[in-house]
């Protein structure tokens, strides 16, 4: 799916949400507030490491209007944090050409048990619609959800945990592989927490489907538990044609290097909340019930 199916998925929405306001007269608004967690994956697949899924956490508070008895529209802001770790054990070989003694060499980067750690903070603007089933248990409802969520990231970053790394130069035309060299950035590394930013796109989209017990607590509280899914299929990353390990001791990270073509984002897991009679809280003049 390319941002046009995006674009079109978003407006095709959001216009059969506005001919259903105009069609119904709102009867019932609710605030929502919600918390989750559960797998929150960065998705990718690095050319030679490891890839190991994450966990996080999410925060949403939204306004509801109900349709009619059935359907409901919902909007609001919320937060939510993805991780991901990838594991090299590996060599990676990179051309590079010395000015100094202007010869062809390999910067060779030997990886041995190195963990990398990378995490996404981001705000998150949900907008979606919700179909009710109504009387499933005594005073319980079922209450299924579809919409988009726009993504906007504030903080992103990796972090080093464990293993090491080590960088020295191999030069063909006289066989020769120079290693711990440091002034000639042929080093060894061990990782601690070392970290910094990662450049991500500033904008992202998700598609997001959710599945909700409703229990009735009183005429104007609502209680509810379930499952959430959510799923970004456009890329977060930016081409970059630079190795994880660069010369002059540069660290660009797993994402922003050639391991990685691709990343997206990805959530499942269990949320609970509670939603509250929108005109009582703030105490407005009640509207009319179904």
């Amino acid at each position: 799916m390319n941002k046009l199916d995006i674009k079109i998925v978003v407006v095709a929405l959001l216009t059969c949400l506005a001919n259903a306001a105009t069609a119904q007269k709102f009867t019932s608004e609710w605030v929502l507030v919600e918390l989750g967690g559960g797998l929150h994956n960065i998705q990718f697949k690095p050319n030679n490491g490891e890839h190991k899924m994450g966990a996080g956490l999410m925060l949403d508070a939204k306004y509801m209007r109900h349709l009619n008895q059935q359907w409901s529209v919902n909007g609001g802001l919320g937060f939510a944090n993805y991780s991901s770790c990838v594991e090299f054990n590996t060599m990676e070989q990179t051309e590079k050409f010395d000015n100094e003694n202007e010869r062809t060499y390999e910067l060779q980067t030997e990886y041995n048990n190195f963990i990398e750690k990378q995490k996404l903070y981001q705000l998150e603007i949900p907008i979606g619609a919700t179909y009710r089933l109504n009387k499933l248990f005594t005073y319980t409802n079922l209450h299924i959800g579809a919409g988009v969520k726009f993504g906007i990231p504030i903080i992103s970053k990796y972090m080093l945990k464990d293993g090491e790394y080590k960088v020295s130069g191999y030069y063909p035309s006289i066989d020769v592989t120079f290693e711990d060299m440091e002034e000639h950035d042929f080093y060894t590394v061990e990782a601690s927490k070392q970290k910094d930013k990662v450049e991500i796109s500033g904008f992202n989209v998700s598609i997001y489907l959710d599945a909700l017990l409703h229990r009735h607590l009183n005429r104007t509280t609502e209680a509810y538990a379930g499952l959430y899914f959510s799923y970004c299929p456009l890329n977060i990353t930016k081409k970059s044609d630079a190795p994880v390990v660069d010369t002059g001791r540069t660290y660009n990270g797993t994402l922003n290097s050639n391991q990685v073509s691709k990343a997206n984002l990805m959530a499942i897991g269990i949320k609970a909340g509670i939603m509250l009679d929108f005109r009582h809280l703030f105490h407005l003049k009640s509207s009319s019930k179904f």
